[in-house]
């Protein structure tokens, strides 16, 4: 879709969340990889695509990251600050917030949505029950149009929740000037920051009579949390590897003809897959990748350039492996592993490994607790849901010792260090080293104590 100047549009990626812990001191949230692609790159990728000539970015935290990333586009401009540029108030424009996975072709249905009616239109999703109204905005409808805008107000005060991602009118924008700081619709005892938000604009657009439409888009997963981005992975796992309806091996690929596949495969260049791999869904695999003997692959995998897969190692289903991973023999991975992971042997982790961590060989992940709940996590005292809460976090750069035990739901810094043996049932800060002291005992022992005459 070509829309010529007739819009504009601007990603926010200039946040720090805490909540993100533990890729909160490496990551713009904007910039976690979602099936091997950063977030960003996908939403820039994507308003090129519909034709934007011009896409604008407000930054700030990990500002060098998230320009490092787009330094491959042509004219992306970039801003400071949390408000609107002045200068793009003059035509519709297309807000993103940078920190929401969304599917990238659902932005068109937007655009469509706008160019069809000339109102303003909000990308919403349904509520659930790990989708909560008091986590973020929701909206109101009265005769199917969008009559009101809360934040975080209790479920029965909204339809549907916001997902970030607005289509704003020149009369919308208008209003940026005379919004107050903070917003306007909360619950009683809400404790809005004094900050400014898009949302405060639109609540009161909507009061001025402003009309609304909305688009229901289902795929929007918020970043902020880690939980999230693993659910996120596995639903672009699902949709990439659920397109592949015949075999697709590039060029210089070799597999074994005595594999066990149940499903279709897409390799990049120079693949290797030997004797006896098990392949029971389908599976994507990027450049240079070798799985060895015995290997299983559940399906709905999707493996990074330069990566291996050892002897009779296990990839759950819904694993994604970022470039350049070594996964030791008999290694059983579930979840999301960034670039260079490096996991050995004898070992079996779920939930999401920062870049370059280090999996010692006896690591084992406790997935459920003893009364089989789920983990609730805390963040700044408030505690969340999320459907992988229970899931491992282990922030970048961190080395694991052998024979690590984990407790559902821990998570674990960046730059840490976990001693031999360590049972890990508690948050670990980033850049702490955990030790083990273990009470020994000596005695004397001898041949004698086996009877011998």
């Amino acid at each position: 879709m070509d829309i010529g100047n007739k819009l504009e549009a601007i990603v926010f990626a200039s946040k720090k969340y805490d909540s993100l812990f533990p890729f909160d001191l490496y990551w713009q949230a904007a910039c976690l990889p979602v099936a091997n692609q950063n977030n960003i790159v996908a939403i820039v990728s994507s308003l090129k695509g519909l034709g934007f000539k011009t896409v604008h970015v407000v930054i700030g935290y990990r500002q060098e990251q998230v320009k490092a990333l787009l330094s491959g586009f042509d004219e992306v401009v970039y801003h400071q600050g949390d408000r609107l540029p002045p200068e793009l108030l003059a035509k519709p424009l297309l807000v993103i917030d940078g920190a929401v996975y969304s599917d990238p072709s659902l932005l068109s249905g937007l655009v469509e949505k706008h160019l069809e009616s000339g109102s303003s239109v909000l990308s919403v999703r349904p509520k659930d029950e790990y989708n909560r109204s008091i986590d973020g905005f929701g909206i109101k409808l009265a005769d199917d149009r969008v009559a009101k805008m809360f934040g975080h107000a209790r479920d029965h005060y909204i339809d549907y929740l916001a997902n970030g991602i607005y289509l704003l009118d020149p009369k919308v924008l208008s209003l940026q000037d005379s919004t107050d700081l903070g917003l306007e619709y909360v619950p009683s005892g809400g404790m809005p920051p004094l900050t400014f938000y898009v949302e405060a604009m639109i609540q009161k657009a909507l009061e001025l009579g402003e009309p609304f439409e909305y688009v229901v888009d289902p795929s929007a997963i918020n970043l902020r949390f880690p939980w999230n981005l693993f659910l996120a992975n596995q639903k672009a796992a699902q949709k990439i590897c659920g397109a592949i309806k015949e075999d697709d091996l590039g060029e210089g690929t070799t597999v074994a003809e005595n594999i066990l596949k149940y499903a279709p495969i897409k390799t990049g260049k120079n693949c290797l897959i030997r004797d006896n791999v098990i392949i029971r869904g389908p599976v994507v695999l990027g450049d240079n990748v070798t799985i060895e003997s015995g290997a299983i692959l559940e399906g709905d995998n999707i493996i990074g350039s330069n990566s291996f897969v050892k002897d009779y190692a296990k990839l759950v289903k819904g694993t994604v492996l970022g470039n350049r991973c070594r996964v030791g023999f008999n290694a059983e991975l579930g979840g999301l592993y960034f670039d260079d992971v490096s996991a050995i042997h004898s070992l079996e982790i779920y939930g999401i490994m920062g870049k370059s961590v280090d999996i010692a060989a006896g690591c084992t992940v406790g997935f459920m607790r003893f009364d089989d709940s789920e983990h609730l996590p805390r963040v700044n005292g408030k505690t969340f849901r999320g459907k992988y809460a229970n899931a491992v976090c282990v922030g970048d750069y961190t080395r694991m010792g052998i024979m690590n035990f984990f407790h559902p739901g821990v998570r674990v810094g960046a730059n840490c260090s976990l001693g031999p043996g360590a049972i890990i049932e508690n948050d670990v800060p980033h850049g702490t080293l955990v030790r083990v002291k273990q009470e020994q005992e000596y005695r004397s022992w001898s041949t004698d104590r086996y009877g011998w005459q």
